[in-house]
C-alpha cells in the first residue's frame, strides 16, 4: 500500500509513484487524481488539494498548482501580515493579494499582476514594477494607457504626473 501523496501505477503493483504538483493521492490510492473545482496542489506528494481563497477573486491556474487572481482583479505583493493571502512565499513574509480593478485597469484575464497590469487610454501610471497607484488623466487625450509607466502623447512629458506638462 502506498503512503499519502503516492499512488500505485496499477492495483496490485508494489512500486509507488510520487504525485506531481496539481494532483494528489490519499493512502492506498491506485492513481494520482487532479484537483477539482477551485483547488490546487502546489507541491509534489500532496494527499489533498488546497482551496483557492475567495473565488471568483482567485482561481486555479491551468496546471492546478497555484491560485491566481481571477478576471476583474490583479495581484499585488505585500509584506503586510494582515493582508488576505492568495499565495505566501515560504522563504519570506511576502503575500500576494487580489485587488479589484477599477475603470482605469484592464483585467480581462486571470493571473494579472501589478507588473503585467495594463491601463486604459486616458489613464496614467507612474511605475510598472512597484506598488504604485494609477490615475485618470486630467485631460484623457494626453495619456495613452498601456503597460509602461508614463505613456503620454508625443507632445507631453512622460516624466510629469498624469502627462500634465508639455515637452520642452
Amino acid at each position: 500500500e502506498c503512503p499519502s501523496g503516492y499512488a500505485q501505477g496499477e492495483a496490485g503493483k508494489t512500486m509507488c509513484n510520487l504525485c506531481k504538483a496539481g494532483k494528489f493521492a490519499q493512502r492506498g490510492a491506485t492513481r494520482c487524481t487532479p484537483c477539482d473545482d477551485k483547488k490546487v496542489a502546489p507541491r509534489d506528494g500532496m494527499d489533498q488539494c488546497e482551496k483557492c481563497p475567495d473565488a471568483p477573486v482567485s482561481v486555479p491556474n491551468n496546471d492546478l498548482t497555484q491560485c491566481l487572481c481571477g478576471v476583474g482583479y490583479f495581484g499585488v505583493e505585500s509584506d503586510n501580515p494582515r493582508a488576505a493571502s492568495l499565495t505566501r512565499n515560504a522563504s519570506s513574509s511576502v503575500v500576494t493579494t487580489c485587488v479589484k480593478c477599477d475603470d482605469c485597469a484592464i483585467c480581462d484575464e486571470k493571473g494579472i499582476t501589478y507588473e503585467t497590469l495594463r491601463v486604459r487610454e486616458g489613464c496614467w501610471r507612474g511605475n510598472a514594477t512597484g506598488v504604485d497607484v494609477y490615475y485618470k488623466c486630467l485631460i484623457p487625450e494626453h495619456c495613452l494607457g498601456g503597460l509602461s509607466a508614463g505613456k503620454c502623447n508625443d507632445n507631453r512629458d512622460p516624466s510629469s504626473p498624469l502627462c500634465a506638462f508639455c515637452l520642452p
